[in-house]
């Protein structure tokens, strides 16, 4: 692949119901405000960047949320102490979330025991600042970089430059410094604060859909009806995300015979038990990997149609899962490539970490009453 052509947004283009998708969650999600503020957004997606380690994602945002923030200052007034307080506690919570989605993935291993608490007691006890809104769009906000975070490592590797402007790595390195990041954004952000400083309604990418566009309520399982707290049309947009996974796994992978419905049930019901195990070295995580797939998913992967191919699905699936930094530009990645080209091998990344993010989301499973509900669906 060459470089000097790829954003986090833009490599999601090569499926056009996808980017729409896409980019109708990010944009609703980011640039719209309800309760949470737009530098507080930022914060809590370079925070899970980090905790996910993207570098290109840590980097995009401490600069975004560098400009965010100038604005804030000069926007708070006497709110500033109260804004100040309500930004903290968003960000505790946002480590709660992600605590919560570590658990929910090792609980589904037989063996894992998770510590006895009261996480309903909590959410009231420390996060009071925070109503059931807030903390919808907070959830959100983590999903969404969760899913970012993984397939921007993937495909675009660590340095920002290099995949957006062809930038060679070691000068990238040196640019990509937290400290000068921050520094530049601060200079820079008299110039780069207009769009920041627009105000966004919900629904500003509803054109990019038809009218008949489903309403997301009859989408979403009860794991994420909580999004609907967050906004119908926030909803929406991962409502229609769900839409493109269930399609695209049986248009695209199981019917031209890349993958089975078996291997992915098998997928999901195995896999997941190993995020507990704490690998030395990446070399080591690989080595895994590709020993796991020839002994434990052999059989299934031998009843496809092209077993070589498969195989090479599989791993660059699991290496998406466990450690999307040795996926890039590796020999099962590039080999995957030579099989279905660049755009296909590039879609099989998103569609599963899209369907793992949307699989163990947590924070968005809030009850709605019935009057509630109602006035968000009469809202559209």
């Amino acid at each position: 692949m060459s470089s000097g052509c790829d954003n986090p947004i833009t490599i999601h283009s090569v499926d056009d119901k996808l980017f729409r998708a896409v980019w109708a969650l990010i944009a609703e999600t980011m640039c719209v405000t309800t309760v949470i503020r737009r530098s507080t957004k930022e914060a809590i997606s370079e925070l899970v960047s980090e905790r996910n380690n993207c570098p290109v994602c840590i980097n995009a945002h401490s600069m975004m949320g560098t400009l965010a923030f100038e604005l804030d200052k000069k926007d708070n007034g006497k709110n500033r102490e109260s804004q100040k307080a309500t930004h903290k506690a968003a960000l505790k919570y946002a480590e709660f979330i992600l605590e919560e989605m570590d658990n929910k993935r090792k609980e589904q291993c037989a063996d894992f025991s998770r510590p006895k608490n009261n996480s309903s007691q909590k959410k009231e006890t420390d996060f009071s600042l925070l109503n059931d809104v807030a903390k919808a769009e907070i959830a959100l906000v983590v999903m969404l970089f969760d899913h970012m975070n993984r397939v921007v490592s993937v495909v675009m590797g660590e340095e920002m430059s290099t995949a957006m402007f062809s930038v060679p790595r070691s000068v990238a390195k040196v640019m990509e410094k937290r400290n000068l990041i921050r520094f530049m954004s601060r200079w820079m952000s008299p110039v780069l604060s207009g769009a920041f400083k627009a105000k966004a309604n919900a629904g500003l990418t509803l054109s990019l859909f038809g009218k008949k566009d489903v309403m997301a309520k009859s989408r979403l399982p009860d794991h994420l009806q909580g999004l609907l707290l967050a906004g119908l049309e926030r909803a929406n947009a991962v409502g229609r995300l769900m839409d493109w996974v269930d399609t695209y796994e049986k248009d695209q992978l199981v019917e031209n015979g890349l993958i089975s419905s078996e291997i992915v049930d098998y997928l999901d019901k195995e896999i997941k038990c190993f995020i507990i195990c704490n690998y030395s070295s990446p070399k080591k995580v690989l080595e895994w990997v590709e020993k796991f797939v020839k002994t434990e998913v052999s059989v299934e992967l031998n009843r496809l149609a092209d077993n070589d191919a498969g195989v090479t699905v599989v791993t660059v699936l699991m290496l998406s899962t466990f450690a999307p930094q040795m996926a890039y530009q590796s020999k099962p990645w590039n080999d995957l490539v030579g099989y279905v080209g660049s755009d296909m091998a590039r879609c099989i990344v998103m569609w599963w970490s899209l369907r793992t993010t949307l699989q163990d989301a947590t924070g968005l499973d809030e009850a709605i009453d019935k009057k509630t509900l109602e006035n968000i669906l009469c809202s559209k």
